[in-house]
């Protein structure tokens, strides 16, 4: 079972099975039990959780929990191995499953129960990559200056008095 909540005072919370993320606190419990889980981890999980029953890919995995920074697929795979060991799991088994050549997904065993799945992940779990901004960006100066170049000379000159007085 997936679950979310979130609301006015409350903490954002995910569940999947015996597994609860508190995404205020970035902790991790299981049956009650604190588990002691890795930033990087936590991250791995909470887009796993939001994303099942679909398969993650390593890309979306990437871009997910590292947020524009590079990182090679090796490192992936052993922050899944951490995450695999944080959780009590033997190697290739339990929650976590790997999908050859495509990425992982969480185990389907759990069932959804549709009230409880929200359309959209909660507020607080949504980060902006800074990459994309970043291109956005470069993207709109980038068609600003190959317009000031297909007008001519005055274009320039009026583009500039406009936007600097």
């Amino acid at each position: 079972m997936k679950s979310a909540e979130h609301g006015a005072g409350a903490a954002c919370t995910l569940r999947f099975a015996d597994l609860e993320l508190d995404l205020e606190r970035r902790t991790v419990r299981r049956a009650g039990g604190l588990l002691r889980v890795a930033s990087t981890s936590f991250e791995l999980l909470r887009v796993l959780i939001e994303r099942h029953p679909h398969v993650v890919t390593h890309r979306e995995l990437m871009d997910g929990v590292w947020a524009g920074r590079c990182v090679t697929p090796d490192t992936l795979t052993q922050r899944v191995r951490l995450l695999r060991k944080a959780l009590g799991e033997a190697e290739g088994g339990g929650q976590i499953v790997s999908v050859h050549g495509q990425g992982y997904r969480l185990a389907a065993s759990c069932a959804h129960t549709a009230a409880a799945v929200p359309s959209a992940p909660p507020p607080c779990a949504r980060r902006a990559p800074l990459r994309v901004i970043a291109y956005a960006v470069l993207a709109v100066w980038g068609a600003v200056l190959v317009s000031l170049v297909a007008w001519g000379p005055h274009a320039y000159k009026h583009f500039f008095k406009h936007l600097f007085g």
